[in-house]
């Protein structure tokens, strides 16, 4: 797997470097002595996304540098990157981010930019408007994560304990859910793994501290229902398994190793596809006493438990009030 990787990352670096360049598909192809059609049928086979969409969402997550730092008109920047026109330019930049490249300026936004798109053990980033983690508990086995922007991601791990891969958001702890207005998220997984993974919503709130997990495809469902559950729900129409417990000896949690509550639905019917709506069931476990606090993260995760196997988060908008972030690959 590492070989595999090396490989592919040394692409990524070679993209990194030429962002301001033209004709870098055909420069990739000519270096590693592939053709154009073959470059693109890898990559698109490995990493999910056609390398054109990529090296576009690359040059507009640098182009935030030049939004922040320098003087530059739009129309400067745009060409910079090698954006045809101004229009192109902008209207590529509002699907990725979410709002206008004018608009991103006046606002001052603080985005941190980090170069690593590939992620190993135990690491957190910020890239564009998403965090990502890879999280193992690092008794055994090795993992790795793929970052394609916009809270996608492309996942793998090998005899692995547990792991958990996750993208999404993070917030300030001043505010509860129904202060930030209706959350719901649009996801889509594809995964390959013989063992125990879980796909769907992950996330913390704080005062108090609560671990939360939606989880939308289980391949533990029997255990968790006949063990662990609480009560049923229908939430929008689907039945759910609702059950807390008390975190056992102190875990790590996001506010170092201390006792927090777990909160979980696990929907009956298993799907890899769809929109959960986080607020609805925000809303049933306090109806049933179990108390949120001030929101600290919500992500799309995957989660693998004793296994091997390789997945990918294609599909991720997260929208939060009247405000939708993220993307899907085509």
């Amino acid at each position: 797997m590492r070989e595999f990787y090396a490989l592919y990352e040394g692409i990524l670096k070679d993209i990194e470097k030429g962002l301001k360049n033209t004709g870098q598909i055909e420069a990739l192809a000519k270096k590693y002595s592939i053709s154009r059609t073959h470059l693109q049928r890898v990559f698109k086979h490995e990493f999910g996304q056609n390398i054109g969409t990529y090296i576009r969402s690359r040059k507009l997550a640098a182009s935030i540098e030049d939004l922040k730092n320098t003087d530059l008109n739009i129309l400067d920047i745009a060409l910079e990157y090698g954006f045809d026109h101004e229009q192109s330019y902008i209207r590529s930049f509002k699907n990725e981010l979410g709002t206008t490249p004018g608009s991103f300026r006046k606002s001052n936004k603080n985005v941190t930019l980090n170069p690593s798109r590939l992620l190993n053990n135990n690491k957190r980033v910020d890239l564009n408007c998403f965090k990502y983690e890879l999280w193992q508990d690092n008794q055994t086995g090795n993992t790795s994560m793929l970052l394609k922007g916009a809270g996608l991601v492309k996942c793998k791990w090998n005899n692995i304990n547990y792991t958990n891969f996750r993208a999404g958001k993070h917030f300030d702890e001043t505010k509860t859910y129904s202060q930030l207005g209706p959350i719901s998220i649009d996801y889509g997984f594809n995964y390959n793994s013989k063992y125990n993974p879980w796909r769907g919503v992950y996330g913390w709130t704080v005062d108090p501290l609560v671990e939360f997990f939606i989880v939308e495809s289980c391949d533990q469902n029997n255990y968790f229902i006949n063990n662990l559950s609480k009560k049923t729900a229908d939430i929008n129409g689907e039945k759910y398994y609702i059950y807390e417990r008390n975190s056992i000896d102190n875990q790590p949690s996001v506010k170092g190793n201390m006792p927090f509550k777990e909160y979980w639905s696990i929907r009956a019917d298993k799907r890899s596809r769809g929109i959960v709506p986080v607020s609805e069931h925000f809303k049933t476990w306090e109806k049933m006493g179990m108390k949120l606090g001030k929101l600290f993260e919500i992500s799309v995760a995957i989660v693998g438990y004793q296994s091997s196997g390789d997945a990918e988060i294609y599909r991720n908008l997260i929208t939060i009030g009247d405000i939708t972030t993220g993307s899907k690959d085509s």
